[in-house]
């Protein structure tokens, strides 16, 4: 079985890395599948005698995959393996075609003593079926072994070249007794041939027959046997051990490039994000009073090229940028004309009852008492309207300029009804036309970025003319997530009055160019931190503001935001690629001396994870030092390539001590029975 050969199927790299290393050892010839498709095609090239399965695939399921196998391949011995096992409970039945069912983190004696026996219990190997389930009968290999086995066709005569005949063989079809006499002289021919090979190789400084005979008699060394036996475990040192230096090569063993810092390193925290309007500067557009769009403002005309062309005057539309008190349209409102004359109306009328007043009180001797208070009542209740009806035009935002036009209209009506010449005022007065008129114009400088009007349009006020935007400064929201957002808030209370630096680029930018601020050194800045959590994501938005005056971002681009904060007390940097971790506990190994190949397994605590590095405690509590962790000291060297290796290979020795330690141990069991029952 030392060249059998097994199929490995399983989608983490790492591990299928681990296991083909480790099987390799055993002198297994293995292939490595990452998805269900691979794994069939590999099937059918290579004929495995053994099938390792993951049950979680990406493309399907490790159960459907075994019989998947069984039809287009023909049977051979599974194993199963799973970080669920728990399913395998509940559903016994989807483990009874595997051999064994491992359960992940995969202890390394169990799957040698699982593929062992595998092995030993495979039959041989099965060839596939000639045609595919599509096109005949599914072949099934228990049918196949009880079915009456049939003559092999004899082969034509011309299937064999005439030189792969040997020259002592009767043709085909003699007696057996015919044959006997030829082969039995070839047979002392070639033995007198090889004693005399034996004789002559020792004088050739070949071993001679006592040595051959002594190496056809050993047994050959099995491929693990020069792994495991390459670590040597230290005596009096807890998970310390020594190489060689083949096996350091071998295994691809890398220190970090320099020893761990006394001081950490600050941490990167990384948020994705994107850009949005400045909430501050985006306004809707809207008309004070509902009426029509009578008219629609105009794009700046500007030159194209010095001294070249102009761009001509056209309305308004998306993306054209506008600048403060510009015209953006014109609505003409029935409610904003019947208000102005309803002010012309009672300044006439108390143009009119200040002369009946008047009259009244002049000639009071032969005008009753009631008449003359009547008349100053009149007088009165015009000045209400009047100021009722310029407070109204102020609080429709109507501009002074225009009151004082409509009470200039007034006077104008009263003098020519004096005059008795209003048909000639009407035809003359340039305000007529600009009664009714309503003015939208730009609150700021910005750019249109919606419109929704057009001309003749019906609108009330609530209805959105334009989008107008400040393009030239736009907002960043970065998502943080929950667990981050303490060490953003301790920052942010550590640096106050300031706040928080941060920096951002585009995420598509390749050059990762910083984006610039809005202060005098371009800095960026953290505005404010958001107070609602997104229940889904359990991210906090964090808000700022990117300088934008290029115009050349464009709302909606995903941006990186990255801040650097100090690190925790207690804790010390390491690379990423030093920590070996399964699950259940994170540790790395300690070259001690540079250039001896002396390491030594530490289990660790990790305080937080970033992407190419990791914070270790470098102090550890009484009760943590004794459930067997480690500190990481400043100075250590730290293995970053090959620890993944080293852990397996140090595992595969501890374990085979064990498995000896217990086997010396029952038998030193079952003499101490045999002595009492001697007794």
């Amino acid at each position: 079985m030392s060249e059998a050969t097994i199929l490995l199927v399983d989608d983490d790299e790492v591990l299928g890395q681990v296991l083909q290393r480790v099987l390799s050892r055993q002198g297994r010839n293995v292939v490595q599948a990452g998805t269900v498709d691979q794994a069939l095609r590999l099937a059918r090239e290579h004929r495995p005698n053994l099938g390792l399965l993951d049950l979680c695939l990406p493309d399907g399921d490790g159960v459907d995959l075994a019989a998947r196998l069984e039809a287009e391949v023909g049977r051979f011995p599974l194993i199963l393996m799973t970080a669920y096992p728990l399913r395998l409970r509940d559903h016994p039945e989807l483990a009874r075609q595997f051999s064994s069912v491992l359960t992940k983190p995969l202890n390394l004696e169990e799957l040698r003593s699982a593929v062992e026996t595998a092995l030993g219990n495979a039959p041989a190997p099965v060839e596939a079926p000639s045609a595919s389930p599509a096109e005949g009968p599914r072949f099934d290999p228990a049918k196949a072994a009880l079915a009456p086995r049939a003559p092999a066709p004899a082969a034509p005569e011309a299937a064999a070249p005439p030189e792969l005949v040997h020259a002592g063989a009767a043709p085909e079809g003699a007696p057996e007794e015919r044959r006997r006499p030829r082969l039995i002289p070839a047979l002392l021919g070639l033995g007198i041939l090889l004693i005399g090979l034996l004789l002559v190789l020792p004088v050739l400084g070949v071993p001679g027959i006592p040595n051959v005979l002594h190496l056809l008699a050993e047994k050959p060394k099995d491929a693990a046997a020069s792994g495991p036996s390459s670590v040597r475990m230290v005596k009096g040192k807890a998970d310390t051990f020594d190489l060689d230096p083949d096996t350091v090569k071998e295994l691809q063993v890398r220190l970090a490039e320099s020893p761990v810092a006394e001081k950490a390193l600050p941490r990167l925290l990384e948020m994705s994000g994107s850009l949005a309007f400045n909430p501050n500067r985006l306004a809707k557009i809207q008309a004070r009073f509902q009426g029509e769009v009578v008219e629609l403002g105009t794009n700046e005309i500007r030159e194209l090229a010095p001294g070249g062309t102009t761009e001509p005057s056209r309305p308004l539309n998306y993306g054209d940028r506008v600048f403060k008190g510009q015209l953006l349209a014109v609505v003409w409102s029935k409610d904003l004309g019947e208000k102005k004359s309803e002010l012309v109306d009672s300044l006439v009328k108390l143009h009119l009852d200040e002369e009946n007043l008047k009259r009244f009180e002049d000639a009071a001797d032969s005008v009753p008492e009631a008449v003359i208070r009547g008349a100053r009542s009149a007088v009165s209740g015009d000045l209400n309207a009047i100021a009722r009806g310029r407070q109204t035009l102020r609080t429709w935002r109507v501009e002074e300029k225009e009151i004082k036009e409509v009470e200039a209209q007034a006077a104008r009506i009263i003098a020519s009804k004096t005059k008795r010449d209003l048909d000639k005022l009407d035809k003359n007065d340039g305000n007529k036309n600009k009664w009714a008129r309503v003015e939208v114009r730009a609150p700021f400088d910005g750019v249109i970025v919606e419109k929704n009007v057009t001309i003749n349009a019906i609108i009330d006020t609530t209805f959105d003319l334009y989008k107008l935007a400040d393009m030239g400064k736009l907002a960043v929201f970065a998502n943080a997530y929950e667990e981050d957002l303490r060490l953003l808030q301790d920052e942010q209370a550590r640096r106050l009055p300031e706040r928080v630096p941060w920096r951002l680029h585009l995420t598509a930018d390749s050059s990762r160019k910083p984006l610039k601020g809005l202060g005098k050194d371009g800095q960026t800045e953290i505005d404010r931190i958001g107070y609602i959590v997104d229940p889904n994501q359990h991210t906090n938005l964090v808000i700022g503001l990117a300088n934008n005056a290029d115009g050349r971002m464009r709302v909606g681009q995903f941006v990186t935001a990255s801040v650097r904060l100090p690190p925790p007390l207690g804790v010390v940097s390491v690379p990423s690629s030093a920590l070996v971790e399964d699950g259940k506990e994170s540790a790395l190994f300690v070259q001690a001396d540079p250039k001896k190949p002396r390491y030594t397994l530490k289990r660790v605590v990790v305080t937080h994870r970033f992407q190419d590095m990791a914070y270790v405690r470098s102090q550890l509590s009484a009760e943590q030092k004794k459930a067997g962790l480690s500190e990481v000291k400043p100075g250590e060297w730290l293995v970053t390539g090959g620890a993944i290796e080293l852990k397996a290979a140090m595992e595969e020795v501890q374990a085979k001590a064990k498995a000896k330690e217990r086997e010396k141990k029952e038998k030193e069991d079952k003499e101490k029975v045999k002595g009492k029952k001697g007794k």
